[in-house]
């Protein structure tokens, strides 16, 4: 399973907005940086599909994230 996780982040690309880049102003900095380092990357070891209002209900509560958890599907079962 490892191997094809690996296999497709490998095939990933960037979209041309995501090649342009963003420019971040010093007084968004800090908040960005505190974003992103809440951010996980994951996949459901299942052939069926999942609820995702439920998956983000079940994360929130065992993060005691709450709202403010965001579930972004990037593609192939990988969010």
């Amino acid at each position: 399973m490892e191997l094809e996780i690996t296999a497709g982040l490998k095939g990933m690309k960037l979209t041309k907005d995501e090649e342009e880049g963003h420019i971040i102003s010093a007084e968004k900095r800090g908040s960005v940086a505190e974003e992103c380092l809440l951010s996980l990357l994951g996949r459901f070891l299942s052939t069926k599909n999942y609820n995702r209002c439920a998956v983000c209900d079940v994360m929130g509560r065992a993060w005691r994230m709450g709202m403010d958890l965001r579930i972004v599907d990037v593609g192939n079962k990988i969010f």
